[in-house]
């Protein structure tokens, strides 16, 4: 099938590089001095890049020295979470959702082994999460709170700002993390109006280039560094920074937030046509709530093959996944769909779809059409 008539719902493993933030890298890649040059194109390159982080702290409402370039949303989670650690050596308790990505989850793993004390706390579909847990978690000795803002496989979303006004009141020392990996560039996000002390995004989900994220670090946080050399990012993350990614990054997140209105107007109606559909299958369940946030529908066929239905759609140009891409190949431990309280079955058989910008009502319609087939 031409790559014109497929169908890519597949947006939360990775988006389509728009043709801004294409062309943004070429002419980066022009000028391929090193930022940290002193020389004539040393300097261009630092004040490319330098714009590139003011645009991407605009759409977060942070300032631009708060923004540290990683090599996406896998690195960034992991310098919080360790770095954070590495600072704080005092206190060695740490709470987290029980539904983060592996990025979170199994760096926290290895830290238990290391001696930390690790808590997950307990959450609904629909964002409702244990507070009562939540509170009786929270010590003078926890260093960190890791929430997610959108979870990547059900599209839950979890209310943040209220997290962290809970841990703040009974702990002001303790830092909150959230990973806004799938919430960036597709709802408001203000990180001044939550109170969170760190923010991992990532440049390929919202139609940047693969190799370019971001943490965000409130000033004043404490965080060690996980790479040691030339210093680069205020001495947090060492080595020439990938400068074509991260302005191709920059302008991805100004059209995103440009756009972010009309986007999640398009997803919802792209979203609330598939869900009807499939409403309409006896032996189909829907894992998502329907509320949940547009961009991301989990669902799962009774006593069908997961991975023989995503073959089936592919076979018909419809690009869609089982599960995290992240975790789609590897061991990962308990599901995540299971910390939600699904099913067993359900969650070890439950596919995703994941929406965009450019996915159109047709579309959703050619996805039921073939579905009547498929399920």
């Amino acid at each position: 099938m031409k790559n014109t008539d497929s169908i890519y719902f597949d947006n939360a493993a990775t988006t389509k590089p728009s043709e801004a933030a294409i062309a943004s890298f070429f002419k980066t890649a022009a000028c391929f001095g090193n930022p940290s040059s002193e020389h004539f194109l040393g300097r261009e390159a630092a004040a490319m890049m330098e714009t590139a982080r003011e645009q991407i702290a605009s759409a977060i409402d942070a300032d631009s020295s708060e923004i540290v370039f990683t090599s996406g949303g896998t690195e960034a989670n992991n310098l919080a979470i360790q770095g954070v650690c590495e600072a704080n050596r005092g206190a060695n308790e740490i709470i987290i959702s029980a539904a983060e990505h592996p990025s979170v989850y199994r760096i926290c793993r290895i830290l238990k082994k290391r001696g930390y004390r690790i808590s997950k706390i307990n959450c609904g579909l629909d964002g409702s999460f244990d507070e009562r847990a939540l509170k009786n978690a929270v010590t003078d000795r926890t260093i960190l709170v890791s929430f997610m803002t959108v979870n990547n496989e059900t599209g839950t979303v979890f209310p943040i700002s209220e997290i962290t006004k809970i841990v703040k009141t009974i702990n002001p020392q303790t830092l909150v993390h959230t990973d806004a990996v799938q919430a960036f560039g597709k709802t408001d996000i203000s990180v001044r109006k939550s109170g969170i002390d760190l923010m991992t995004i990532s440049a390929h989900k919202i139609h940047g280039l693969k190799g370019a994220g971001a943490l965000y670090i409130k000033k004043g946080t404490p965080v060690y560094p996980l790479q040691f050399g030339g210093g680069q990012e205020n001495g947090l993350r060492s080595g020439t920074e990938a400068l074509p990614a991260i302005c191709a990054f920059g302008t991805a997140a100004e059209h995103a937030i440009q756009n972010i209105r009309f986007s999640y107007k398009q997803v919802k109606t792209v979203r609330q046509i598939i869900l009807t559909g499939l409403n309409e299958f006896e032996n189909v369940a829907v894992n998502s709530a329907p509320d949940n946030f547009p961009y991301i529908l989990n669902f799962s066929v009774r006593e069908k093959n997961a991975d023989e239905i995503l073959r089936a759609f592919s076979n018909r140009g419809i690009c869609i996944s089982k599960g995290a891409a992240c975790k789609a190949n590897h061991t990962h431990g308990p599901s995540m769909l299971m910390s939600f309280g699904i099913d067993t079955a359900l969650a070890d058989n439950a596919l995703r779809l994941s929406f965009c910008k450019d996915n159109t009502p047709e579309e959703a319609k050619r996805f039921l059409d073939a579905a009547e087939t498929i399920l």
